[in-house]
């Protein structure tokens, strides 16, 4: 019993030992799990001709040219949100929104309202057909719990 409680023991260490091995590998995996959503939000932000020549860079131009000429090569590489905003308008992105919103309300609120009359229909039928069950069977209906619950 106590060289199986030792193991454990050790087995506790070791694995304490290498946690960091682990978590180092998890936190790498997770990098470049998200980088590629990174990499799109990046180029969103650039000039149509730079995604394709530039498209891990932040700059045209490197830093250590100076910083002035890596600014400078930043201000040509981003548009900014000129893209987004042309997006917006080529697209009616407005109008689709509106559109989209009209039938998913509308949906939400026909499916609250059947299922609500559904639910309705259930609970009295339910309960008048039950009622009549026992009262035609000679069920002592004041005794159960339905008539106490229903009919007080």
């Amino acid at each position: 019993m106590a060289k199986q409680k030792k193991a454990q023991e050790v087995s506790a260490v070791r694995q304490a030992k290498h946690a960091w091995i682990i978590t180092l590998l998890f936190a790498v995996l997770s990098v470049l799990w998200i980088s590629p959503i990174f990499m799109v939000l990046l180029n969103s932000f650039k000039r149509k001709a730079y995604i394709f020549k530039h498209p891990f860079g932040i700059s045209t131009v490197s830093i250590s040219e100076g910083f002035d000429a890596f600014k400078d090569g930043m201000s040509r590489l981003f548009s900014g949100t000129l893209n987004y905003k042309n997006g917006l308008r080529m697209t009616n992105f407005w109008e689709c929104f509106g559109t989209s919103l009209f039938i998913t309300v509308g949906s939400v609120i026909l499916i609250v309202l059947c299922c609500s009359m559904c639910a309705w229909y259930n609970i009295n039928e339910t309960v008048s057909w039950n009622y009549e069950y026992a009262c035609n069977h000679g069920i002592d209906v004041k005794k159960h719990s339905l008539y106490n619950y229903v009919y007080r």
